[in-house]
């Protein structure tokens, strides 16, 4: 999968960490936002890092004079209730797990 994605001026909190948001596109068209909590250049090209962190700062600049710094509670929701489910198959398969063993085991 391969996403097109700019940043937007708006931030939001996702399981308790602070997020930017950036909105754009996957190949086909479909439309997506993207909640960015860290980003970190994988090389060590020093003109590469300085211009990163140029065009980083420069961002931040940005979603300052522009960003209207929105908490998204309902995204701290949507994830916890992600979460919960998650728990809940994670539970479901320790227990069908667990049937499985006695079962061998009577």
């Amino acid at each position: 999968m391969r996403l097109t994605i700019e940043p937007t001026a708006e931030f939001a909190h996702v399981n308790g960490a602070p997020c930017l948001v950036w909105s754009g596109f996957d190949e086909a068209g479909t439309e997506v936002l993207v909640w960015l909590a860290a980003v970190q250049p994988q090389t060590h090209d020093q003109e590469r890092l300085v211009a990163f962190d140029r065009e980083l700062r420069e961002l931040a600049a940005f979603v300052a004079l522009h960003g209207e710094h929105r908490v998204h509670d309902e995204m701290d929701a949507q994830a916890q209730t992600i979460e919960q489910a998650g728990q809940r198959i994670d539970q479901e398969r320790h227990v069908g797990e667990l049937a499985g063993v006695l079962a061998e085991v009577f």
